[in-house]
């Protein structure tokens, strides 16, 4: 199983990812397919 960090928005480091400009999601992606699957482990 894949352990993953969940991102906090009080945290300086992750702020700055999650105010990244986004991209729209092209689907099918092989790694957001893996992900998934990591998630409903």
């Amino acid at each position: 199983m894949a352990i993953r960090r969940i991102l906090r928005i009080d945290d300086a480091e992750d702020r700055k990812i999650l105010k990244m400009q986004c991209r729209p999601v092209k689907l099918p992606d092989r790694n957001l397919k893996q992900l998934v699957a990591d998630m409903f482990e």
